[in-house]
Protein backbone atom coordinates (compact mmCIF):
# COMPACT_ATOMS: atom_id res chain seq x y z
CA UNK A 1 0.00 0.00 0.00
CA UNK A 2 1.26 3.36 -1.25
CA UNK A 3 2.12 5.88 2.05
CA UNK A 4 2.38 3.18 4.43
CA UNK A 5 4.91 2.67 6.73
CA UNK A 6 7.61 -0.08 6.00
CA UNK A 7 7.75 -2.55 8.71
CA UNK A 8 5.42 -4.79 8.25
CA UNK A 9 2.67 -3.02 9.90
CA UNK A 10 -0.83 -3.25 8.32
CA UNK A 11 -4.01 -1.49 8.38
CA UNK A 12 -7.46 -2.69 9.90
CA UNK A 13 -10.77 -1.92 7.58
CA UNK A 14 -12.37 0.35 9.60
CA UNK A 15 -10.51 3.95 8.57
CA UNK A 16 -11.04 4.57 12.59
CA UNK A 17 -8.95 1.71 13.79
CA UNK A 18 -6.43 2.02 10.93
CA UNK A 19 -5.48 5.36 12.16
CA UNK A 20 -5.32 4.84 15.93
CA UNK A 21 -3.50 1.61 14.81
CA UNK A 22 -1.05 3.26 12.62
CA UNK A 23 -0.69 6.10 15.10
CA UNK A 24 0.41 3.11 17.62
CA UNK A 25 2.51 1.82 15.97
CA UNK A 26 4.50 5.13 14.63
CA UNK A 27 4.83 5.76 18.55
CA UNK A 28 6.11 2.58 19.83
CA UNK A 29 8.92 2.32 17.07
CA UNK A 30 10.37 6.02 17.91
CA UNK A 31 9.94 5.24 21.75
CA UNK A 32 12.53 1.74 20.63
CA UNK A 33 14.31 3.87 18.07
CA UNK A 34 15.38 6.39 20.55
CA UNK A 35 15.84 3.88 23.77
CA UNK A 36 18.26 1.91 21.36
CA UNK A 37 19.70 5.52 20.05
CA UNK A 38 20.71 6.26 24.26
CA UNK A 39 21.74 3.09 25.09
CA UNK A 40 24.40 2.93 22.03
CA UNK A 41 25.25 6.24 22.27
CA UNK A 42 24.28 8.30 25.38
CA UNK A 43 27.99 9.86 26.13
CA UNK A 44 29.21 9.51 22.56
CA UNK A 45 30.36 12.63 21.23
CA UNK A 46 29.84 11.64 17.39
CA UNK A 47 26.60 10.31 18.19
CA UNK A 48 25.23 13.12 20.20
CA UNK A 49 22.78 14.43 17.73
CA UNK A 50 20.80 10.72 17.70
CA UNK A 51 20.53 10.94 21.94
CA UNK A 52 16.99 11.63 23.44
CA UNK A 53 17.18 14.21 26.34
CA UNK A 54 15.85 12.27 29.07
CA UNK A 55 17.51 9.28 27.86
CA UNK A 56 20.95 11.73 28.32
CA UNK A 57 19.65 12.61 31.85
CA UNK A 58 19.08 9.00 32.95
CA UNK A 59 22.51 8.20 31.69
CA UNK A 60 23.90 11.14 33.82
CA UNK A 61 21.80 10.05 36.55
CA UNK A 62 22.80 6.65 36.89
CA UNK A 63 26.66 7.03 36.86
CA UNK A 64 28.08 5.68 40.35
CA UNK A 65 29.14 8.87 42.54
CA UNK A 66 32.68 7.17 42.71
CA UNK A 67 32.61 7.94 39.08
CA UNK A 68 30.93 11.41 39.38
CA UNK A 69 33.52 12.96 42.14
CA UNK A 70 36.63 11.48 40.02
CA UNK A 71 34.91 13.30 36.83
CA UNK A 72 34.71 16.45 38.98
CA UNK A 73 37.97 16.20 40.51
CA UNK A 74 39.59 15.39 37.53
CA UNK A 75 39.10 18.40 35.44
CA UNK A 76 36.26 21.64 35.08
CA UNK A 77 37.14 21.17 30.93
CA UNK A 78 36.27 17.77 30.63
CA UNK A 79 32.48 18.88 32.95
CA UNK A 80 32.30 21.28 30.83
CA UNK A 81 32.95 19.84 27.60
CA UNK A 82 30.27 17.08 28.68
CA UNK A 83 27.71 19.80 29.96
CA UNK A 84 27.96 20.99 25.79
CA UNK A 85 27.66 17.86 24.70
CA UNK A 86 24.49 17.35 26.68
CA UNK A 87 23.02 20.69 25.47
CA UNK A 88 23.94 19.63 21.62
CA UNK A 89 22.13 15.94 22.32
CA UNK A 90 19.21 18.00 23.46
CA UNK A 91 18.49 20.42 20.88
CA UNK A 92 19.97 17.89 17.73
CA UNK A 93 17.29 15.24 19.56
CA UNK A 94 14.21 17.80 19.90
CA UNK A 95 15.11 18.96 15.93
CA UNK A 96 15.08 15.49 15.06
CA UNK A 97 12.09 15.17 17.42
CA UNK A 98 10.50 18.01 15.48
CA UNK A 99 11.59 16.89 12.04
CA UNK A 100 10.13 12.52 13.16
CA UNK A 101 7.01 14.64 14.15
CA UNK A 102 6.36 16.82 10.91
CA UNK A 103 7.38 13.46 8.56
CA UNK A 104 4.23 11.64 11.07
CA UNK A 105 1.85 14.01 10.30
CA UNK A 106 2.80 13.92 6.77
CA UNK A 107 2.60 10.34 6.74
CA UNK A 108 -0.80 10.76 8.46
CA UNK A 109 -2.04 12.69 6.27
CA UNK A 110 -1.03 10.71 3.11
CA UNK A 111 -2.47 7.53 4.95
CA UNK A 112 -6.04 9.94 5.31
CA UNK A 113 -5.74 11.04 1.64
CA UNK A 114 -5.27 7.13 0.90
CA UNK A 115 -7.93 5.95 2.91
CA UNK A 116 -10.24 8.77 1.36
CA UNK A 117 -9.13 7.40 -2.01
CA UNK A 118 -9.60 3.51 -1.25
CA UNK A 119 -12.55 4.70 0.10
CA UNK A 120 -14.35 6.17 -3.25
CA UNK A 121 -12.33 3.32 -5.14
CA UNK A 122 -14.40 0.47 -2.87
CA UNK A 123 -17.88 2.52 -3.52
CA UNK A 124 -16.99 2.43 -6.86
CA UNK A 125 -16.19 -0.69 -7.18
CA UNK A 126 -19.43 -1.60 -5.37
CA UNK A 127 -21.25 0.63 -7.43
CA UNK A 128 -19.66 -1.66 -10.75
CA UNK A 129 -20.59 -4.95 -8.85
CA UNK A 130 -23.95 -3.72 -8.48
CA UNK A 131 -23.82 -2.83 -12.95
CA UNK A 132 -22.60 -6.37 -12.97
CA UNK A 133 -25.21 -7.71 -11.31
CA UNK A 134 -27.53 -6.04 -13.27
CA UNK A 135 -26.21 -7.01 -16.59
CA UNK A 136 -25.15 -10.42 -15.32
CA UNK A 137 -29.36 -10.62 -14.31
CA UNK A 138 -30.30 -9.37 -18.01
CA UNK A 139 -27.97 -12.37 -19.61
CA UNK A 140 -30.67 -15.02 -19.82
CA UNK A 141 -33.08 -12.55 -21.38
CA UNK A 142 -30.42 -11.27 -23.60
CA UNK A 143 -29.26 -15.22 -24.84
CA UNK A 144 -32.70 -15.71 -25.41
CA UNK A 145 -33.01 -12.99 -27.94
CA UNK A 146 -29.48 -13.76 -29.29
CA UNK A 147 -31.13 -17.92 -30.12
CA UNK A 148 -34.22 -15.70 -31.05
CA UNK A 149 -31.96 -13.74 -33.67
CA UNK A 150 -30.16 -16.64 -34.83
CA UNK A 151 -33.08 -18.51 -35.45
CA UNK A 152 -34.36 -15.57 -37.84
CA UNK A 153 -30.97 -15.48 -39.21
CA UNK A 154 -31.01 -19.25 -39.77
CA UNK A 155 -34.24 -18.94 -41.31
CA UNK A 156 -32.91 -15.56 -43.47
CA UNK A 157 -30.30 -17.64 -44.55
CA UNK A 158 -31.98 -20.70 -46.16
CA UNK A 159 -34.89 -18.47 -47.45
CA UNK A 160 -31.77 -16.82 -49.34
CA UNK A 161 -30.63 -20.15 -50.21
CA UNK A 162 -33.77 -20.74 -52.13
CA UNK A 163 -33.54 -17.53 -53.77
CA UNK A 164 -29.89 -18.31 -54.99
CA UNK A 165 -31.36 -21.19 -56.38
CA UNK A 166 -33.73 -19.67 -58.34
CA UNK A 167 -31.74 -17.03 -59.51
CA UNK A 168 -29.28 -19.37 -60.68
CA UNK A 169 -31.65 -21.27 -62.59
CA UNK A 170 -33.26 -17.65 -63.91
CA UNK A 171 -29.69 -17.22 -64.78
CA UNK A 172 -28.78 -20.19 -66.42
CA UNK A 173 -31.63 -18.95 -68.82
CA UNK A 174 -30.16 -15.85 -69.39
CA UNK A 175 -28.15 -17.41 -72.44
CA UNK A 176 -31.34 -18.51 -74.42
CA UNK A 177 -33.14 -15.30 -73.64
CA UNK A 178 -29.86 -13.40 -74.85
CA UNK A 179 -30.43 -15.70 -78.57
CA UNK A 180 -34.14 -15.12 -78.21
CA UNK A 181 -34.00 -11.21 -77.61
CA UNK A 182 -30.89 -10.95 -80.52
CA UNK A 183 -33.54 -12.88 -83.24
CA UNK A 184 -35.95 -10.54 -82.00
CA UNK A 185 -33.45 -7.54 -82.51
CA UNK A 186 -32.99 -8.87 -85.77
CA UNK A 187 -36.25 -9.26 -87.07
CA UNK A 188 -37.51 -5.70 -85.55
CA UNK A 189 -34.49 -4.63 -87.84
CA UNK A 190 -35.36 -6.21 -90.47
CA UNK A 191 -39.33 -5.21 -90.08
CA UNK A 192 -37.86 -1.48 -89.71
CA UNK A 193 -36.22 -1.71 -92.93
CA UNK A 194 -38.98 -3.05 -94.69
CA UNK A 195 -41.45 -0.23 -92.70
CA UNK A 196 -38.87 2.16 -94.07
CA UNK A 197 -39.49 1.50 -97.73
CA UNK A 198 -43.12 0.75 -97.14
CA UNK A 199 -43.15 4.53 -95.86
CA UNK A 200 -41.47 5.55 -98.92
CA UNK A 201 -43.53 3.55 -100.93
CA UNK A 202 -46.81 5.04 -99.01
CA UNK A 203 -45.05 8.47 -99.08
CA UNK A 204 -44.97 8.54 -103.24
CA UNK A 205 -48.24 6.95 -103.02
CA UNK A 206 -49.48 9.65 -100.75
CA UNK A 207 -48.08 12.32 -103.27
CA UNK A 208 -49.41 10.78 -106.45
CA UNK A 209 -52.41 11.08 -104.98
CA UNK A 210 -52.39 14.20 -103.89
CA UNK A 211 -51.67 15.29 -107.23
CA UNK A 212 -54.60 13.06 -108.36
CA UNK A 213 -57.17 14.81 -106.13
CA UNK A 214 -55.49 18.30 -107.55
CA UNK A 215 -56.34 17.42 -110.84
CA UNK A 216 -59.37 15.90 -110.12
CA UNK A 217 -60.10 19.08 -107.89
CA UNK A 218 -59.28 21.02 -111.19
CA UNK A 219 -61.45 18.67 -113.43
CA UNK A 220 -64.61 18.63 -111.05
CA UNK A 221 -64.42 22.64 -111.27
CA UNK A 222 -64.53 22.39 -114.78
CA UNK A 223 -67.47 19.59 -115.29
CA UNK A 224 -69.28 22.16 -112.53
CA UNK A 225 -68.80 24.63 -114.85
CA UNK A 226 -69.68 22.47 -117.44
CA UNK A 227 -72.89 21.04 -115.99
CA UNK A 228 -73.65 24.75 -115.47
CA UNK A 229 -73.43 25.66 -118.70
CA UNK A 230 -75.38 22.17 -119.66
CA UNK A 231 -77.72 23.53 -117.24
CA UNK A 232 -78.47 26.87 -119.27
CA UNK A 233 -78.19 24.47 -122.47
CA UNK A 234 -81.08 22.92 -121.26
CA UNK A 235 -83.40 25.36 -120.35
CA UNK A 236 -82.66 26.70 -123.43
CA UNK A 237 -83.52 24.06 -125.09
CA UNK A 238 -86.46 23.81 -122.93
CA UNK A 239 -88.24 26.77 -123.80
CA UNK A 240 -87.51 25.88 -127.44
CA UNK A 241 -89.10 22.02 -127.18
CA UNK A 242 -92.34 23.96 -125.44
CA UNK A 243 -92.89 26.08 -128.55
CA UNK A 244 -92.12 23.50 -130.67
CA UNK A 245 -94.41 21.58 -129.13
CA UNK A 246 -96.94 24.01 -128.38
CA UNK A 247 -96.56 24.95 -132.60
CA UNK A 248 -96.70 21.09 -133.43
CA UNK A 249 -99.89 21.10 -131.57
CA UNK A 250 -101.64 23.70 -133.01
CA UNK A 251 -100.91 21.70 -136.00
CA UNK A 252 -102.24 18.49 -135.02
CA UNK A 253 -105.09 20.11 -133.59
CA UNK A 254 -105.86 21.85 -137.06
CA UNK A 255 -104.82 18.65 -138.90
CA UNK A 256 -107.36 16.65 -136.67
CA UNK A 257 -109.90 19.32 -137.37
CA UNK A 258 -109.08 19.39 -141.24
CA UNK A 259 -109.24 15.53 -140.81
CA UNK A 260 -112.85 15.14 -138.93
CA UNK A 261 -114.09 17.83 -141.31
CA UNK A 262 -113.07 15.75 -144.43
CA UNK A 263 -114.27 12.85 -142.19
CA UNK A 264 -117.56 14.48 -142.39
CA UNK A 265 -117.79 15.57 -145.44
CA UNK A 266 -116.67 11.77 -146.66
CA UNK A 267 -118.94 10.35 -144.64
CA UNK A 268 -121.90 12.83 -145.86
CA UNK A 269 -120.36 12.01 -149.00
CA UNK A 270 -120.98 8.32 -148.54
CA UNK A 271 -124.51 9.00 -146.93
CA UNK A 272 -125.50 10.80 -150.06
CA UNK A 273 -124.39 8.10 -152.04
CA UNK A 274 -126.18 4.92 -150.58
CA UNK A 275 -129.49 7.27 -150.47
CA UNK A 276 -128.96 7.62 -153.72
Amino acid sequence: MRGAPSGGDRVTEAPGGRIAMEKTNIWSRMGKWFRRSGRASAFDGGEAAHVSPVIAEEAVGASSPSTTEGASAGSGVGEGSSLGRLKLSRTAALERLEEEYQRVVELMDKIRAHMSAQEERTEAIVRAVAVLNERLAELPEWGRRQEEALRRVAEASESQQGSMKRLEGELMQLPQLADALRETLVSVDRNLTDSTETARRVAVTVDELGSAVTRLSDTSETSAKKIEQFRWDLNARDDRMTMLLERQTQRLTWFALAAVGLGAVGVGIGVAALLR
